[in-house]
C-alpha cells in the first residue's frame, strides 16, 4: 500500500521536475493504488502543475490523468466565464470588487488560471455596497443561500464574513465577502484601503483587482494554516507568488500585519512548509530569526500527523478534539484563544441570529446562547445546520 507521505512527496517532486527517483516506487500498481493516487493527486489540487513525464511508463494512468486535465481545464474555463460575467455586471452597477483567489489567482500565480483548479468563486465588496451587489447575483441567475436580512444585520456584520449564492443552473456557489477573516483587527479589516491599493490582473482584456501583495501573502498563508496544509495547492500558490515577488514584498510590513492580526504562527508555519517544501530562500534577517525561535514544532506534527491520514478523515462538519486543540493552538495571545474557544463551544448560525431583532451591543452575548437553546428546543434533530435558501421577493 502506498503512503499518503511518499505519495505527497512524489508531487512535490512532481511539481519542482525533479521525480524520476521517486516514480518507481510511487506510481501504482493495480487498480485499487490507481483510484488513490488519482484521488490523491485531484485532492491536493496541483494535476495541472504536474509534467506528463511524472507517470511514465504507465499509460493506463496517463489515459485517465488526460481525461482528467481535459475535464479541468473545462470547469475552469466555464466557471471563469461566469467569474468575468459577473466582474462585469458589478463593475457596470458602479461595485467595486476585489476577487480572492481562484482564476484571478491563477493567472496571477501561474500566469494561466487553468493550472490552479477552483471550486467556487470568492468576492470582496464593501459594506455599503452588499444589498447592491447581492441583487446583482440575483439578476445573473442565483439565489441567496441565507436570510437577505444577514446583509444589513449589525452582528452578523460584524462577526461574520460572507454569505452565500449559487447559480440555479451551474449550482456554482459565489461568496460575497465584507471581511476577509473573522475577528481580524487592522490590515486586513481595512477594506478601504485593500480597495485603493488593490493589486490588478488581465484576464481576456478586463481588468480583475486582487488584493494587495503583502495582504494577500499573508492571507493565504492564514488560510493555508487554519486548514493545516491540507492541499498542497495552497502552499503551490504561495510558492509561487514569493518566486514572482520575492524582490516586491517588503517582509517587514508582512510581519506587522500578521502580528497585527494576531496570527503570526500561522504565517511562520507557511513560510516553514515553503522553506523545506518548496525551496523558498527568505534572506531577510528579522523573518529568519522569528522562524529559529518560534517555538512551531508542535504545531509541525500535528499538521504532518492530520496530512497522513488526509483522505481517510470523514468530514462531518464537527469539530474533533484533536481540530479543536489545533484551532486553539494556532491563535497568538490568550485573548484571541479565548475567542476561538468560544467560537468554537458555541458556533454562531446567521438563522439563530435572526430569530429575533437586532439587540444592542450591550447584550451581544445572547447571541451565543441561541444555538443551544434552539438545539434543546429541536431534540438535538440537527448537527449540521444548514442555512435555508430565500429566493429573491
Amino acid at each position: 500500500m502506498i503512503s499518503m507521505h511518499s505519495l505527497q512527496q512524489f508531487l512535490l517532486a512532481c511539481i519542482q521536475e525533479n521525480a524520476t527517483e521517486l516514480r518507481a516506487d510511487v506510481l501504482p500498481k493495480n487498480p485499487k493504488e490507481e483510484d488513490l493516487f488519482l484521488a490523491f493527486i485531484l485532492f491536493h489540487g496541483v494535476l495541472p502543475c504536474l509534467p506528463l513525464e511524472c507517470f511514465d511508463p504507465h499509460p493506463a494512468l496517463q489515459s485517465r490523468i488526460h481525461k482528467e486535465l481535459s475535464q479541468l481545464k473545462h470547469k475552469s474555463f466555464q466557471m471563469t466565464a461566469l467569474l468575468l460575467q459577473l466582474n462585469h455586471a458589478l463593475m457596470e452597477k458602479d461595485i467595486p470588487i476585489i476577487n480572492i483567489k481562484g482564476a484571478v489567482l491563477g493567472e496571477h500565480a501561474y500566469g494561466d488560471y487553468t493550472l490552479r483548479p477552483f471550486s467556487d468563486i470568492d468576492i470582496l465588496i464593501q459594506e455599503d455596497k452588499l444589498v447592491d451587489a447581492a441583487q446583482t447575483l440575483l439578476s445573473l441567475g442565483y439565489r441567496n443561500m441565507a436570510p437577505k436580512a444577514s446583509l444589513t444585520h449589525p452582528f452578523i456584520l460584524e462577526h461574520f464574513v460572507d454569505v452565500a449564492f449559487e447559480h440555479i443552473e451551474t449550482g456554482l456557489i459565489v461568496e460575497l465577502h465584507w471581511q476577509l477573516l473573522r475577528h481580524v483587527k487592522a490590515s486586513l479589516r481595512d477594506i478601504p484601503s485593500l480597495f485603493h491599493h488593490a493589486y490588478t490582473v488581465n484576464i481576456q482584456g478586463l481588468q480583475l483587482k486582487s488584493l494587495p501583495l503583502e495582504e494577500e501573502f499573508v492571507y493565504l498563508c492564514i488560510h493555508a494554516a487554519k486548514h493545516r496544509f491540507e492541499r498542497l495547492e495552497w502552499l503551490n500558490d504561495l510558492a509561487r507568488l514569493f518566486h514572482l515577488h520575492h524582490t516586491d514584498y517588503r517582509f517587514e510590513k508582512m510581519l506587522e500585519i500578521a502580528r497585527e492580526e494576531k496570527y503570526l504562527k500561522a504565517y511562520l508555519l507557511a513560510l516553514f512548509f515553503l522553506q523545506r517544501d518548496f525551496e523558498v530562500i527568505i534572506n531577510e534577517p528579522q523573518t529568519q530569526n522569528l522562524l529559529k525561535h518560534a517555538r512551531l514544532d508542535p504545531l509541525i506534527q500535528r499538521i504532518e500527523t492530520f496530512q497522513a491520514s488526509v483522505l481517510s478523515i470523514n468530514h462531518t462538519g464537527r469539530v474533533r478534539l484533536k481540530d479543536f486543540a489545533f484551532a486553539v493552538a494556532l491563535e497568538d495571545g490568550m485573548g484571541r484563544k479565548l475567542q476561538r474557544l468560544i467560537s468554537l463551544i458555541f458556533p454562531l448560525h446567521k438563522a439563530d441570529i435572526l430569530m429575533s431583532r437586532p439587540l444592542p451591543r450591550a447584550l451581544y452575548v445572547m447571541y451565543y446562547l441561541y444555538r443551544p437553546f434552539r438545539l434543546l428546543s429541536t431534540g438535538f434533530s440537527s448537527t449540521n445546520h444548514k442555512e435555508p435558501f430565500i429566493d429573491a421577493q
